[in-house]
This record gives C-alpha cells, structure tokens and sequence, in this order.
C-alpha cells in the first residue's frame, strides 16, 4: 500500500513523467510482470509469460480490485472482478471513463498491492 501512494504521489508531483491523451493508457510493473492497457471504460490487466510465481498466485482464482486513476489520491473507476483460476488475462469494464488516466492497477479486495502502472 506505501509504495501505491508513493509512486501515485510523484507522479502528482511530477517526479515521473505524465504525458496527456484522451481515454487510453498502456503501462507496465515490470517487477510485476502484469501490463495495464485502458481504452475508454474497458481495462485489461495481462500476466507477463514469466510473472514471477508470486504474483500470480495472488492473482489466480482470487477476487481483487481494479483501479485507474490521474493522481496520488484520484481513484477515477474501480471495480472489483474475479480473475479465473489459470487465466493470463482479465478485461474489466469500469463503471465510468477515465480522463487522462494516469495510473490504473490491481489490489487485493483488502487493499493490498498487486501491480500498478504508470504513464511513462
């Protein structure tokens, strides 16, 4: 959870790079091995061929929560989804748009972190 509010918190600050667009994101946690691709209300979250076992064991047959937002403390969408058991992918459709997204992720329902990507 400390590093999600740091890493949003310098992207508000301008500390990592943020370019503007319209309703489209592409981001990567590499350290996650977990993509992020927003288009419009519909968010993609993909495991890597080689996600480290950890990640997907977290992910894998749980119930987590997604998220997209444009700042440190701006949450735009976020919905909860099941990732089916084995599954590389899951395509959520947020309830609303994001404007500029620049940030979307995964957490535990509990709020723990998964993976976050940011705009590069």
């Amino acid at each position: 959870m400390i590093r999600s509010v740091l890493i949003a918190l310098a992207v508000t600050l301008g500390l990592m790079p943020a370019s503007a667009s319209a309703d489209s994101f592409r981001a990567t946690d590499a350290r996650a091995g977990v993509t992020f691709a927003l288009s419009g209300n519909k968010l993609t979250v993909s495991l890597a061929k080689k996600a480290p076992a950890n990640t997907v064991r977290k992910v894998n047959g749980k119930r987590l929560s997604f998220a997209c937002g444009t700042g440190a403390f701006e949450v735009k969408a976020q919905k909860a989804a099941s990732w089916k058991k084995n599954a590389r992918k899951i395509t959520v459709t947020l309830p609303n748009k994001v404007r500029s997204p620049r940030w979307c992720g995964v957490e535990t329902v509990s709020g723990g972190d998964i993976a976050f990507g940011f705009r590069a």
